[in-house]
């Protein structure tokens, strides 16, 4: 399987029954874009690399202000699923099928 860096970890935190989100900004693309389950590799700082499952998903934020797009209100969220915040320091990178990172990192029109 051929992976492509994602993105770089700024910031996880933990919800209880969802489990580590990786804060993201990634548009939802195309209307055929589904959820999904997804392998991937995470690079940590020292060099280290661990396989790991996500959850990819579409979440809604609700913001109040009228004037924010729809595109900012829905964003592809990750869970990294059976992880703590240990196991994925800041600054580590993120690597997935290389399909899937071209549908997440192509430019919105």
């Amino acid at each position: 399987m051929n992976q492509s860096e994602l993105m770089t970890v700024d910031a996880v935190f933990l919800i209880d029954r969802l489990g580590l989100i990786v804060a993201t900004d990634f548009s939802v693309p195309n209307n055929d874009w589904k959820p999904s389950k997804e392998n991937i590799t995470i690079e940590r700082p020292d060099g280290t690399k661990v396989n790991a499952v996500a959850q990819f998903n579409h979440s809604h934020f609700n913001i109040p202000d009228p004037s924010v797009p729809m595109d900012r209100r829905w964003r592809v969220t990750i869970c990294i699923l059976n992880f703590d915040k240990d196991n994925v320091p800041i600054g580590s990178k993120l690597f997935v099928r290389t399909e899937l990172a071209n549908q997440l990192l192509e430019p919105k029109d």
